[in-house]
């Protein structure tokens, strides 16, 4: 019986959750790229493909902010890439301080459970948890140290060539250049990824891939036949899968994650545009900018689709009056 006792209270194995992250990645897209990603296809075949709903305005940040805390925009307090403060009136790019709930990788932290994030969107600047965050493009001047907690993981991605983002200006004047840094940017991340969980005993772990919203932000594959270019890229990505499946413990769930796709626009509407040709914005300047918002505007809006009453009392230069 004492036998039996220790056999059962033994500690069981602490299981761990790999989260990958692929922008871009949709089931439109699929067809067109599992003939270059075997691994890719094996992973599919093995376990469950589930379409979700995103998230309410359509936009990136407010996905990956959902997908953090757990909540919708209303709690979480993202609502778009550009926000504003209203007092003294500014516009600039959301970050994560402007979280109002608590994250998965904070809140497995308070559990005393080891986590790693690495890339993840609205994780600049860098939460102070149990274990390691590399934060996003949105890092100013994609400083490593600025991006990193600890600070002293800096110098180790240094050591790896490591790169917060590839140059997406290249895309413009050099396709085919753009093409090799974003993948030689992506396999820096993945190499980086495994020799940090290789030295860490972590039980949550997130790494976010950005190569597939690059190229379809850029040639938009879903009405065309991959060209070879960009097969050699997914190829390489496939690489880097099979190599990530190969280093991660028995003990290890794979959850493969996309906030978005992408389609075709036939048309687009301009709220400010529409605000201004009706009388509702003005500008102090011949310069139609946010910034340059006339006093005795009713109306502004940010995208994607948010309009702001110009109210008194909250704005600036607030000239609606309050219902009584």
């Amino acid at each position: 019986m004492n036998f039996l006792k220790r056999i059962f209270n033994l500690p069981k194995p602490r299981h761990k959750i790999f989260v990958l992250g692929l922008d871009g990645l949709e089931n439109a897209l699929l067809p067109k790229i599992t003939p270059h990603m075997p691994t890719l296809a094996r992973i599919l075949a093995n376990g469950a493909l589930v379409p979700l709903h995103s998230s309410e305005p359509l936009e990136p940040l407010v996905s990956w902010a959902s997908f953090a805390t757990g909540c919708n925009p209303g709690s979480h307090g993202i609502f778009g890439l550009v926000d504003r403060n209203p007092s003294p009136f500014t516009t600039f790019i959301a970050n994560a301080s402007l979280l109002q709930a608590p994250t998965i990788w904070e809140i497995i932290s308070r559990h005393d459970k080891y986590v790693g994030v690495m890339n993840v969107p609205l994780t600049y600047p860098p939460a102070e948890v149990n274990g390691i965050i590399v934060a996003c493009s949105l890092t100013p001047d994609l400083d490593l140290a600025q991006a990193c907690y600890p600070v002293e993981i800096a110098p180790r991605l240094l050591e790896m060539n490591y790169c917060i983002e590839a140059d997406n200006m290249l895309a413009l004047t050099e396709p085919e250049a753009f093409v090799q840094d974003l993948t030689e940017t992506m396999q820096k991340r993945f190499w980086a990824a495994r020799q940090l969980m290789l030295t860490e005993s972590w039980d949550y772990w997130q790494l976010n891939e950005l190569v597939i919203d690059r190229l379809q932000r850029f040639f938009y594959l879903n009405k065309q036949e991959i060209p070879p270019l960009l097969a050699m890229t997914f190829k390489k990505l496939d690489v880097c899968l099979a190599e990530l499946l190969g280093s991660l413990p028995s003990n290890c769930q794979l959850v493969l994650v996309s906030t978005h796709g992408f389609s075709s626009s036939r048309a687009s509407f301009m709220l400010n545009y529409w605000l201004e040709q009706n009388g509702y914005l003005m500008f102090s300047q011949n310069h139609r900018h946010i910034d340059n918002i006339h006093h005795q505007s009713k109306a502004y809006s940010l995208a994607p689709g948010r309009i702001y009453i110009n109210l008194e009392g909250r704005e600036a230069m607030g000239c609606v009056a309050p219902e009584k």
